[in-house]
């Protein structure tokens, strides 16, 4: 219980500023408020619950700067008391690092800055960011890989295959593939997809005509796609959310589908990029850049080019450029028919910032 101010006589009466009234100065003739046990007891009360609380015995000291202030360790301590809960606002107190790792503690909180140390490690369950396709392929050491990803970033050489031209081929695409180019002269082809499961949820394939594709079929358990169109030539399945049916997803018309970017990069054994891109003919007889970052570990690294298209590529120079210093991988022309390639040998040191590989050159359809 506590006792009102607005019940001890002689006091300023209650307004907006002090609803519960104020103490009234004696200011003769008039008498002040009274010094009664109604009007301070609770106060000196209050303050003598908290000593108890906190268990500190009162010195019989004034409360000043020099002697100290026994009162406000003793509300310190209750304070400290008013313990926070699942279902109780209150005091916490935060978790070093150590702690936050340590996963023990009910009672304490995690800060932000305490929660990044909670980052997963071999030795330490924790939290992790989960990486690309281009990060699983640079063997990025920080993150973490879901199965879709690591699919496709265990897709090699192996994994982009070649039909060959003809009338009335039927191809059945093996588990795995990622991209099947369908060679020139090639009509009336059908092209069956594997069959989904589970594991393929999310996974794609793409499928490139390099000419005719008229009277052509992709057939998934999801639905077939007819191809009527000579113009359609670049089309691309996924599987579904349930990981049970592949589905047509998108098609469109490649200005030349036969020599859309050539040759291939392949780093340390895994599809990058295409380079040369569109620079067909010696009229577009160009330069350009592809950024690998992504794609480079620290150390050794095999950098391949590899023409895999009807065509003949012509590159005069190739170089890596490492946080803007160019280091030259040859600087003679290379000729790239189909299936050739060369393979570049780089080493790495650590702590690069940007690593990009640049070309000059241009193809010719054979």
């Amino acid at each position: 219980m506590a006792r009102n101010l607005t019940t001890i006589p002689n006091i300023v009466p209650a307004d907006a500023d002090y609803p519960n009234g104020r103490i009234l100065n004696a200011v003769p003739p008039d008498a002040g408020t009274p010094v009664i046990e109604e009007l301070y007891g609770d106060i000196v009360q209050f303050f003598h619950k908290l000593m108890r609380t906190a268990g500190i015995s009162h010195n019989g000291l004034p409360e000043n700067e020099t002697q100290g202030f026994q009162f406000i360790q003793a509300l310190a301590y209750y304070v400290r008391t008013l313990a926070a809960s699942v279902s109780e606002k209150g005091v916490v107190e935060l978790a070093t690092g150590a702690e936050t790792q340590a996963k023990l503690s009910a009672l304490l909180a995690v800060t932000p800055a305490g929660l990044g140390s909670l980052v997963a490690s071999q030795t330490l369950a924790g939290l992790a960011e989960l990486a690309t396709e281009s990060e699983a392929r640079a063997f990025d050491s920080t993150r973490i890989l879901t199965s879709s990803i690591l699919r496709l970033a265990l897709r090699t050489e192996t994994d982009y295959i070649n039909i060959p031209g003809g009338f009335g081929t039927i191809y059945n695409v093996p588990v795995g593939v990622g991209c099947v180019m369908i060679a020139n002269g090639s009509s009336n082809i059908t092209i069956n997809l594997p069959t989904a499961s589970s594991s393929n949820e999310g996974d794609e394939i793409e499928f490139w005509f390099q000419g005719n594709s008229s009277g052509s079929s992709i057939n998934g358990n999801g639905g077939s796609l007819v191809l009527t169109s000579v113009s359609n030539n670049y089309f691309k399945a996924k599987c579904d959310g349930d990981g049970l049916k592949w589905y047509i997803t998108s098609s469109q018309q490649i200005a030349n589908a036969e020599g859309l970017a050539c040759p291939f990069i392949y780093i340390n054994s895994h599809f990058i990029d295409e380079i040369l891109k569109n620079h067909i003919g010696f009229e577009n007889y160009k330069e350009e850049i592809v950024d690998i970052t992504k794609s480079i570990i620290t150390g050794d690294n095999i950098i391949r080019l590899s023409e895999e298209k009807d065509e003949i590529t012509y590159i005069d120079y190739l170089t890596l450029i490492i946080d803007g210093k160019e280091i030259p991988l040859f600087e003679e022309r290379i000729i790239l028919d189909k299936g050739d390639y060369y393979d570049f040998p780089v080493k790495i040191n650590k702590g690069f910032s940007k690593i990009e590989l640049k070309a000059k050159g241009y193809y010719i359809n054979k």
